[in-house]
C-alpha cells in the first residue's frame, strides 16, 4: 500500500514517524506548513526526514498537489489536523480513502474547539474520534472512537487569600495530549484493517449532528471571567477549557490590568502522574501518599521513605560516583519531588524565578538538577529557550516522559562526572542540590564558567538540619555559603523569602555573574 501523511505538529510527527519504524508504505510527507508555534516543528523535521528516506517532500496547501498525488499513486492519504478543508478532487484521489482524528465525540462535538466546549458543558468525557474524511467537514464515517474520563486529576486555583478553588478534572491542555497518545493507538491498531480494504465504517447519525463554526468559541475574548461574580464550579469548568499554555490561559475581566488564572499541581494530581508513568492504579499510589503522611512527620513525608533507603545502602558520601548511583537507581526520589511540587509554595518560588528572568531580560535557561522537571516545564511554558540537566536514571527518565506528555521540548543533558556543561546560558537555576554535591564550590566554579556576561544563577539549599541525604561534609557551608559563591565570580543580587519560620526560612539567593 502507499501512503501519504504529514500535516501539523505533534500527532503529525508520531504517526509519519510510526509509519516509517513499522511498515515501507510511506511514499511521500505531507506538512502544511501551519502548526503551533509552541508545538513539536514538525515542518522542519517532515523535510529533513522526506529527505533522509529519499521520498517527495510537499509543502502547502494540499489541495494544489493533486496531480502530485495522484503520480504518487496513493492508496491512503493521512492528512494529520490540517487547517485547510480539503477538496473533493484530493477526497477522492485514493482507493482506501483518506482517514483523520478529530478530537472530539462525533456526531455532537463536530467542528472547532471540541476540547474546550466539553469541558464547558461539564461533560465527563473527551472521545477522539478516527474517521474517514468526507466534503462535509466532521461528517465521514467513523472508524474507532475511544473515550478519555476527563474527570480524573485535580488542580488547585489560588484567587484570593481566602479564597482557593480545587478544579477538578483535566485541562484543555491535559485533553489535548492525550488526544495525541490516544490518537497514535487508534490509527495504529486500525492500520492493517486499513490496508486490507476491511475496516469497519459506521456512518454518522446526521440528527445528532452538532458543528461549531471556527469562531463559534472565541479564545480572545471568552478566556475572561470574573470570579467574584461566579461560582467556584464556573471558575473550574472555565479555567479547566481555557488552559492551554503557552498558547493561553484564562484571565480575570475584573481586574486592571486582568490577571492570568494559573492551575497548580495537588498531590492527587501528580500521584494520577506517576500511576500513569509506573502502570499503577491511582488509588493505590494515593494509598502510599496517605501511608507516609499519617506515619511520619515534615513538610513533605516521603522524605524520610528516601532517607531509609539512603541509611540502608550506606552510600559512601565522599564518593561521587557512589552518591550518584543512589540517585540513578532510586524510585524513592520520583515520590518525594512530586509531593514537594504539590506544594504551592514550591511553585510559586518558580513564578518568582519566572518574574526576574523576564525583567533580567534572559532567553536562555538551565535547570541543573531537573529532578522531576516541573521548573523545567514552566520555563518551556513562558518562551524560554530550556535546558534539562540531571543524572541520568529512573528520576530523569520520569522528567522526560513528562515533558513529552505536555508537548514541551527541552534540551536534554545527561549529567556525567563533575564538568557536564559545554553551552552558556542567560541563566542557571540550582534548586536544592548542592548539599546534595561531593564539591559544590566546584559545582558553582563550573556554573559560572557556563553563563553569560551578567547572567544569573538562582540557588535555593540548605546543607544543615535538612535530611540525612544533605552530605555530612559539607554542613560548613550552611551560614557562609553565600558569601563562598561570591568569591567565585559572582555578586549577590537578591534573596528573596520563599517560606518557613523568620529563625529559619528557605531563602531563593539571586547571583549575578561578574
Amino acid at each position: 500500500m502507499k501512503v501519504v501523511a504529514g500535516g501539523n505538529d505533534r500527532l503529525a510527527w508520531t504517526i509519519v514517524q510510526w509509519l516509517t519504524d513499522k511498515t515501507d508504505d510511506l511514499v511521500a510527507i505531507y506538512s502544511e506548513g501551519r502548526g503551533n508555534p509552541w508545538e513539536f516543528d514538525f515542518d522542519t523535521w517532515a523535510e529533513r526526514r522526506a529527505e533522509e528516506l529519499g521520498i517527495p517532500f510537499l509543502r502547502g496547501n494540499i489541495n494544489y498537489f493533486t496531480e502530485e498525488l495522484r503520480s504518487l499513486g496513493a492508496d491512503l492519504i493521512v492528512p494529520v489536523r490540517c487547517k485547510n478543508v480539503i477538496k473533493p478532487e484530493i477526497l477522492e484521489l485514493p482507493a482506501k480513502g483518506c482517514v483523520h482524528v478529530h478530537y472530539g465525540a462525533l456526531p455532537r462535538y463536530g467542528g472547532d474547539a471540541p476540547i474546550s466546549w466539553a469541558v464547558l458543558n461539564d461533560e465527563p468525557t473527551v472521545s477522539p474520534t478516527l474517521q474517514y474524511m468526507a466534503p462535509k467537514v466532521d461528517a465521514g464515517d467513523i472508524l474507532d472512537q475511544r473515550a478519555i474520563d476527563i474527570s480524573a486529576g485535580a488542580h488547585r486555583l489560588p484567587l484570593a487569600e481566602d479564597r482557593e478553588i480545587e478544579a477538578r478534572g483535566m485541562t484543555a491542555h491535559e485533553i489535548y495530549n492525550r488526544c495525541n497518545d490516544l490518537a497514535l493507538e487508534m490509527f495504529a491498531e486500525n492500520y492493517e484493517a486499513l490496508r486490507s480494504g476491511g475496516a469497519a465504517r459506521r456512518p454518522q447519525d446526521p440528527a445528532a449532528a452538532e458543528y461549531r463554526m471556527v469562531g463559534s468559541l472565541n479564545f480572545g475574548r471568552d478566556k475572561f471571567i470574573d470570579p467574584g461574580n461566579s461560582s467556584d464550579a464556573e471558575v473550574a469548568r472555565h479555567v479547566r477549557a481555557f488552559d492551554f499554555p503557552p498558547m493561553q490561559r484564562a484571565l480575570t475581566s475584573c481586574d486592571i490590568p486582568p490577571r492570568e488564572l494559573r492551575l497548580y499541581p495537588t498531590l492527587e494530581g501528580n500521584a494520577l502522574e506517576i500511576a500513569r508513568y509506573l502502570g499503577l492504579d491511582l488509588q493505590a499510589v494515593m494509598a502510599k501518599f496517605n501511608e507516609a503522611d499519617r506515619s511520619f512527620p515534615g513538610f513533605v513525608k516521603w522524605i524520610h521513605r528516601t532517607e531509609a533507603e539512603w541509611d540502608s545502602l550506606n552510600v559512601d558520601q565522599n564518593d561521587p560516583e557512589s552518591v550518584a548511583d543512589f540517585y540513578r537507581k532510586t524510585d524513592n526520589y520520583i515520590y518525594e519531588l512530586m509531593e514537594s511540587w504539590a506544594t504551592i509554595d514550591k511553585n510559586l518560588m518558580v513564578e518568582k524565578v519566572l518574574q526576574i528572568l523576564r525583567n533580567h531580560g534572559c532567553r536562555s535557561v538551565l535547570s541543573f538538577g531537573a529532578g522531576a522537571g516541573q521548573d523545567v516545564i514552566q520555563y518551556c511554558y513562558d518562551g524560554f529557550k530550556t535546558t534539562a540537566a540531571d543524572l541520568p536514571g529512573k528520576t530523569f527518565d520520569f522528567a522526560q516522559w513528562r515533558f513529552q506528555r505536555r508537548n514541551v521540548f527541552p534540551e536534554i543533558l545527561e549529567i556525567h562526572g563533575g564538568t557536564p556543561l559545554t553551552k552558556s546560558y542567560d541563566a542557571i537555576t540550582c534548586f536544592e542540590v548542592l548539599q546534595h554535591v561531593v564539591d559544590p564550590l566546584a559545582t558553582v566554579g563550573h556554573l559560572r564558567e557556563h553563563l553569560n556576561p551578567g547572567g544569573l544563577l538562582f540557588l535555593t539549599f540548605r546543607f544543615q538540619g535538612n535530611y540525612r541525604l544533605a552530605l555530612k561534609h559539607n554542613e560548613h557551608f550552611e551560614a557562609t555559603f553565600p558569601g563562598e559563591v561570591c568569591g567565585r565570580g559572582f555578586r549577590l543580587a537578591q534573596s528573596v523569602r520563599l517560606w518557613g519560620a523568620k529563625e529559619k526560612p528557605k531563602m531563593l539567593h539571586v547571583f549575578l555573574a561578574t
